[in-house]
């Protein structure tokens, strides 16, 4: 695998639910408005998936290395093979106040990805102000995260703030592009199109609609095309079968068996033309003018003989 297709599956953003928020600050105004500020991160699980899909499963390693600070703390190296060669990535972490061993572990471990570009791309957004916060009684809210306040002696109910587009993963299009580009016909170019445009609202991506829409008007002009193509070839072909049906009512000798001949043909003409945009009306109006012109010669022809 190429080193550009390597960064960019490293680097790629996570989906929402691999994403956790940590609260960074927060407080109460003097009305008793809470409000909390956030910071999103990655899960370790979610970094060690992106390594097994990546690297495979025996494609990678961490080591730890304990260091000496007032806190305690941890560097970890990952370890990855690629090309044929090892390459590790360091970074560490103090112990963390709360499970002081696994949060620096753990601590340390994200920031070793980070080296590797995994989640580097949440570096780039700035702190988040909660959508909803209030003071509240207990460990449980309908907002669904509590923080304790120390310095105010409260908690305080917040709830998860949402990343912009940008930072999450890019919805995969491509079986919408591709049945919109080959549709076949314009009821099924709508479908599909309804379908796709459906997705593009549901992720919430604009450009992506836009796409969707240029893709549509480019197949709608090439169905329209081929069906003109297709319409022209059907009535080229309708009409030399009628001509060469038409050639032959002069040659039958009299007007019932004239008449019967004409009527076989209209018959078959209404077959051949069944599921296609042939002018009908058109070819018939032309047999049946060759019809009449053949009975009309007959019956000039019994007259002189008569005569």
């Amino acid at each position: 695998m190429a080193e550009k297709n390597i960064d960019q599956l490293l680097q790629a953003p996570f989906p929402a639910c691999d994403i956790e928020w940590k609260p960074q600050t927060s407080g109460v105004t003097n009305d008793n408005r809470a409000w909390v500020l956030a910071v999103p991160y990655i899960t370790n699980r979610a970094i060690q998936k992106r390594l097994d899909d990546v690297f495979g499963v025996m494609g990678w390693e961490n080591n730890y290395r304990e260091v000496a600070s007032k806190k305690g703390g941890f560097l970890c190296g990952i370890k990855i093979n690629h090309d044929d060669k090892e390459v590790t990535k360091w970074d560490g972490a103090e112990c963390t106040d709360i499970e002081p061993l696994k949060g620096g572990i753990s601590n340390s471990m994200k920031r070793a990805a980070v080296q590797l570009g995994i989640g580097r791309y949440l570096y780039d957004l700035p702190e988040f102000w909660a959508p909803k916060a209030e003071v509240c009684q207990g460990r449980n809210h309908p907002l669904g995260n509590v923080l304790t306040n120390k310095k105010l002696g409260k908690n305080i109910a917040w709830q998860t703030p949402e990343l912009p587009n940008w930072a999450l993963p890019k919805a995969d299009a491509t079986p919408y592009e591709d049945a919109i580009i080959n549709a076949t016909d314009a009821a099924g170019l709508r479908r599909v199109y309804s379908e796709a445009t459906r997705f593009a609202a549901i992720n919430q991506d604009k450009k992506l609609h836009d796409e969707f829409k240029g893709l549509m008007l480019q197949r709608a002009e090439e169905i329209k095309q081929a069906a003109a193509q297709t319409v022209e070839e059907d009535t080229n072909k309708a009409k030399a079968w009628a001509n060469k049906q038409a050639g032959a009512y002069s040659l039958i000798p009299n007007e019932a068996s004239i008449r019967q001949a004409n009527k076989a043909h209209l018959d078959a003409l209404r077959t051949m033309c069944e599921g296609t945009y042939v002018n009908q009306e058109v070819i018939a109006t032309h047999l049946n003018k060759h019809m009449q012109q053949a009975i009309d010669a007959l019956a000039a022809k019994n007259q002189h003989q008569e005569a």
